[in-house]
């Protein structure tokens, strides 16, 4: 993006990326790399096994996408995007395959804005400020960089733009979607079929004034 302008790149500069669907990084233990990859929590998933035997995910069709074409997501801006050619993230002691989708895409959390209003007991922690569309924090946001620690969290769509971001939809269309959206839309948008995906509330329903 023309827009894009952060205080430290590399050649091949990027800033688009790809719905890696669900983070396994701060989920519940019954989470892992493998099930976070399933076809209900994102789109685009891990095809390389690695020297490790890292597992690979399935492949998902646009018949898969049983939200709607025009209610899922496939890109979005990131300022913090790395380079299409570099894939692991700078210093990184973490598996290479598994940390990749971080580098290059967007993910949700296992997170719920409301779920403290759930009885009896919540069943996920509010989303981290960065976890957010253009989250940064208090950090200035073109400084922001990734490693290990801050990759999960930094894979979220950002932009230069006040106030959202321009994403790409499965039914081809293009819209800026603002930042003060609701988290649970930001998971259904995320999810090609969000009462079968791993969402902490897997009841919600997107309705098209949400976007």
């Amino acid at each position: 993006c023309p827009s894009s302008i952060t205080l430290t790149s590399d050649a091949g500069r990027n800033s688009y990326v790809s719905n890696n669907g669900m983070s396994h990084v701060g989920a519940p233990a019954a989470f892992n790399f493998a099930t976070s990859m399933k076809r209900d929590n994102g789109v685009f998933n891990s095809k390389l096994a690695g020297i490790t035997g890292v597992p690979v995910g399935p492949i998902v069709r646009a018949d898969d996408l049983k939200d709607g074409l025009g209610n899922t997501a496939l890109f979005s801006e990131n300022l913090q995007a790395l380079p299409w050619h570099n894939v692991q993230i700078p210093s990184s002691t973490l598996d290479v395959v598994t940390q990749a989708r971080f580098a290059h895409g967007m993910v949700w959390h296992f997170r719920d804005p409301k779920s403290f209003e759930r009885v009896p007991l919540p069943v996920a922690a509010p989303p981290a400020a960065e976890m957010l569309i253009n989250g940064a924090g208090i950090a200035d946001i073109y400084a922001l960089t990734m490693t290990d620690a801050t990759a999960p969290i930094l894979a979220r769509p950002s932009s230069a733009h006040n106030g959202g971001v321009n994403m790409g939809f499965a039914d081809g269309s293009s819209r800026f979607v603002s930042e003060q959206i609701d988290y649970r839309v930001y998971q259904a948008i995320m999810t090609p079929r969000g009462k079968s995906s791993d969402v902490p509330f897997n009841e919600f329903i997107l309705e098209a004034a949400a976007l």
